[in-house]
């Protein structure tokens, strides 16, 4: 098991009128991102890698270290916007993100050696998407004043 399970108690605390220190989500939507990202892991939605493969090391450097993710980060030039939430209330995105937390575990204990793909940080297999997770994580809770 991960300590991700343990960190569901302090979304369950985050009120969902809490305003981002930055960017545009709500808490609600920073749930449903964070349920995203935990798809990739576990192989249940497949997005291309975006960076050439001799960067993959610099990166996964980057992920071992304690510098912080980048505020704000944009990946297209559109203008910023919200995806329409997915969820009817931040009770059901937290069981969502559960229920993923509890697929990671149930598909790496069927594919140990899997490696799904990581847009930015290319093939992660799943000590290093536990590595993201926990920095993707931390980077979100302090968006939102949880840690």
């Amino acid at each position: 098991m991960n300590n991700l399970f343990e960190r569901i108690a302090l979304l369950r605390s985050l009120p969902a009128d809490r305003q981002a220190k930055w960017g545009i989500m709500s808490p609600h939507h920073m749930i449903e991102h964070l349920s995203g990202s935990m798809r990739m892991s576990n192989g249940k939605v497949y997005l291309p890698q975006l960076i050439a493969d001799e960067k993959i090391p610099a990166r996964l450097e980057f992920l071992y270290s304690d510098k912080p993710f980048p505020r704000d980060l944009k990946f297209t030039e559109e203008p910023a916007s919200l995806k329409p939430l997915k969820t009817a209330s931040m009770e059901e995105a937290i069981a969502l993100l559960e229920q993923m937390l509890v697929v990671f575990e149930a598909h790496y204990e069927a594919n140990p050696n899997d490696k799904p793909i990581h847009p930015f940080f290319g093939p992660l297999n799943k000590e290093q998407w536990l590595q993201f997770h926990n920095r993707h994580w931390n980077h979100h809770f302090e968006q939102f004043d949880l840690m």
